[in-house]
């Protein structure tokens, strides 16, 4: 592993360059040293736990991953398969489908959520479309095309007033 410096037209930047376990070498730039520093220190401690550092791997459009995440569940039976299909089809995909995975944050998906219920969604149907989502991440998670946390995982549900209400 190692930084190298170099001059550009834009300014200084730094080289983070290191190799995954099949010796195919990664390199990604920084426009500070101390950014550099911390992603080399990111790296060596994910090396160290064994987990594999491709900054390429966020790249990965969240359809590509979809179709992947759905082939990959054998186990659905045709009712639940059509329901997660038409979550994607309405709900997900014009939202998200052409983002990469690297790209969907926390606030975009709770500003997704919060749309979704001020239009006046029930509380199931917001969790159920919210797990669609979180399930592609996490299979994106799982096959290494996500780096770090799962930014479905902490997403907040508001209340809703017919929960509030007794008859």
């Amino acid at each position: 592993m190692a930084i190298n410096r170099r001059e550009t037209k834009l300014g200084l930047r730094f080289d983070v360059e290191w190799r995954l376990p099949d010796r195919s070498k990664r390199r990604k730039s920084f426009k500070t040293e101390r950014e550099s520093r911390v992603f080399e220190a990111a790296i060596v401690t994910k090396s160290a736990s064994g987990d594999v550092v491709d900054p390429r791997a966020g790249r990965i459009t969240l359809a590509t991953v979809y179709k992947s995440w759905l082939a990959s569940r054998l186990d659905l039976s045709p009712k639940v398969r059509r329901g997660y299909e038409d979550i994607w089809r309405l709900r997900i995909l014009p939202r998200f489908g052409g983002w990469s995975v690297g790209k969907i944050d926390h606030q975009s998906i709770q500003k997704w959520v919060n749309e979704m219920a001020q239009s006046g969604l029930s509380p199931r149907t917001l969790r159920w479309n919210h797990s669609v989502l979180k399930m592609c991440l996490d299979h994106a998670a799982d096959e290494d095309q996500l780096l770090g946390r799962n930014p479905a995982a902490r997403t907040k549900f508001h209340r809703s007033a017919r929960l509030h209400t007794r008859t």
